[in-house]
């Protein structure tokens, strides 16, 4: 009000500019509300396939070292690329899996060949197998000790 008692006329113009940047406020909010829930539904259907992944690249695995005891003392043959795999297993996952020969370090790569050799270098496999369903992806590297000396 003024010195003579009227209103002022920016009073509903204030009152307007108010109410509008409330409902901006409360509009952004539930924005980014419904985008959070959005996220959070798809973090539980990618769950579902990142288990489906892991579990193909489990598979992997154990495939790769079936094929690697199944040809163990085979003269002249490279693991490598022998048990180097890929598949699929029945929910519609795949995997795709690599056999790497290793030293006694654990890390340091050496020849596959002729693994019956008492003199060869060989100590260990590392196998590493990638588990695949859609846009998921999950590995698993493991590393399994043949001779201990």
């Amino acid at each position: 009000m003024d010195k003579k008692g009227k209103h002022i006329k920016n009073s509903g113009q204030t009152m307007i500019l108010t109410t509008i940047i409330t409902g901006g406020i409360v509009l952004s909010a539930s924005v980014i509300a419904g985008m959070l829930m959005f996220y959070q539904l798809r973090e539980i259907n990618d769950t579902a396939k990142s288990a489906m992944a892991l579990f193909a690249a489990d598979a992997g695995t154990e495939n790769s070292l079936f094929c690697y005891f199944k040809t163990a003392g085979t003269q002249g043959l490279d693991y490598s690329n022998t048990c180097s795999l890929g598949g699929g297993v029945p929910n519609g996952a795949s995997y795709e899996t690599r056999l790497t020969c290793v030293d006694s370090s654990g890390f340091a790569k050496t020849e596959c060949l002729d693994l019956s050799d008492e003199k060869t270098n060989v100590y260990g496999i590392r196998i590493k197998s990638i588990g695949k369903k859609d846009k998921v992806e999950r590995v698993v590297d493991s590393l399994f000790g043949i001779r201990f000396n």
